[in-house]
């Protein structure tokens, strides 16, 4: 989901023409007896931003060849005055992401790397409460909330792809 990347700068694995040309870099690594992983993510409320060599945290505007229109959460909260407003995902919606998420597993598996990484940490999407629990809604402090259901999307995500990969996979979390 290109939509889904926290600057335009940002390169990804969303649609199967990206594969060939991450390929190379993944073949190039291994030319050299070294092993890549990948890391994905979707930024959710965070997306849209200039990248921080260029001009930390600000909104990047369509001008700058940002999306700030189409930027999806599970709710219309922003991250912060600095980030565009995003639009509530329907449950239909956050299907489709963990679709595309799963999509983007294999994507990578294909295209060699030898690990992949699941990023769901300080506000990306999978962290979120893909549930729609009132706590994602009103965006209260996560330290209320327990462990287990913070952890939850992050389950939600994997198992749309649980058994179909041979790579190691792994997810980096964060919790205030």
């Amino acid at each position: 989901m290109p939509n889904g990347r926290i600057t335009p700068e940002d390169v990804g694995i969303w649609k199967d023409s990206q594969i060939e040309p991450i390929a190379k870099v993944v073949e190039f690594a291994h030319s050299q007896n070294q092993k890549i992983m990948i890391q994905l993510a979707h930024a959710g409320r965070k997306a849209s931003t200039i990248a921080p060599w260029l001009s930390g945290a600000q909104l990047a505007t369509k001008d700058l060849n940002g999306w700030p229109d189409n930027v999806w959460a599970p709710s219309a909260i922003p991250w912060d005055e600095n980030h565009a407003t995003p639009k509530e995902m329907t449950l239909a919606q956050i299907d489709e992401f963990k679709a595309a998420f799963a999509a983007s597993v294999q994507r990578s598996i294909k295209a060699g790397f030898d690990a992949i990484e699941i990023h769901s940490a300080h506000g990306e999407l999978v962290l979120l409460k893909l549930n729609w629990s009132k706590i994602d809604r009103f965006r209260l402090p996560s330290t209320r909330v327990p462990v287990p259901c913070r952890q939850r999307p992050t389950g939600q995500v994997w198992q749309g792809f649980r058994g179909s990969y041979a790579t190691a996979l792994g997810s980096r979390k964060s919790f205030p």
